[in-house]
């Protein structure tokens, strides 16, 4: 006959779960850097100031892939969730199942849409002085900054394609 019961196990276990709880938290808390506080703060107030410029825009972009990904899809919203830019993008590639997989774009509906570079012309004037933010998981490979920034580079228009990736 055991003296100890199902109960008790269970209590044991809730306890050294939120011990290890409780021992994880602390430990993350003496990893971070002296500076965590700062840069925490200068986070919330970059994140403020983007909330409240009324020309933000976000951007979101399908692509083919994870690999040399071209864009298939363009969309972009204002600050207030309008949409301002929707358009498919014919990539001149292959679309990867797997990409197909996530964003359901097929081959058929991009096959006779206009090219990125048709595109741009269009995207350049759209986001021509508006605060444009993006999220990737993993940036398409240099897409960007060979497809826009070259034919971008014009006299008169300066800063239009910046792009850059801040890590948070």
């Amino acid at each position: 006959m055991s003296l100890v019961s199902e109960d008790d196990d269970s209590a044991e276990i809730a306890m050294r779960n939120a011990l290890a709880l409780r021992y994880n938290t602390a430990v993350r808390a003496l990893r971070r850097p002296a500076s965590w506080p700062r840069e925490r703060e200068q986070v919330a107030r970059w994140a403020g100031s983007l909330l409240a410029d009324e020309t933000l825009t976000a951007v979101d972009v399908e692509t083919t892939g994870l690999e040399n990904a071209y864009a298939v899809q363009i969309a972009a919203v204002d600050r207030h969730g309008g949409v301002i830019f929707n358009e498919y993008a014919q990539p001149n590639a292959v679309l990867e199942p797997e990409a197909i997989a996530v964003h359901g774009v097929m081959p058929e509906r991009v096959a006779s849409a206009p090219t990125f570079a048709e595109l741009l012309p269009v995207l350049t004037e759209l986001f021509d002085g508006r605060t444009v933010v993006a999220y990737w998981a993993a940036p398409p490979k240099g897409r960007w900054g060979t497809g826009a920034v070259r034919p971008l580079a014009r006299p008169g228009r300066q800063g239009v394609w910046g792009i850059s990736r801040a890590e948070l």
